[in-house]
């Protein structure tokens, strides 16, 4: 039975969403941001290369700081975790720090 349920799952797979989805939750694995901060991550693949646009922001606003990086596809999780590096160098992890040191509630 593991066998046939392993069959089912393999047909679901789109190998272009899996290494869209694996640039993506790299990056955001390589920031270590919370739901505290605006992060975004956007791969896209086209053939065999995978192009990840990224954000870190303040939660006001005030800093956005922007990436891209492009490569590969078979390299889409080292791609994402450069892009969160460079974003944290930039100021990325200062942003974060202080978001999640300083929540922001509404009202």
């Amino acid at each position: 039975r593991e066998d046939d349920s392993a069959a089912l799952l393999a047909r679901l797979n789109h190998p272009a969403t899996r290494l869209a989805f694996t640039a993506e939750r790299a990056f955001l694995a390589a920031t270590g941001g919370s739901c505290h901060t605006p992060i975004a991550a956007l791969a896209t693949v086209a053939g065999d290369q995978v192009a990840l646009q990224a954000l870190i922001a303040d939660p006001d606003g005030s800093r956005c700081l922007r990436g891209e990086v492009a490569g590969a596809a078979v390299e889409a999780a080292r791609l994402g975790r450069r892009l969160g590096q460079r974003l944290l160098s930039e100021g990325g992890g200062e942003i974060i720090a202080f978001a999640d040191n300083n929540m922001y509630v509404d009202g």
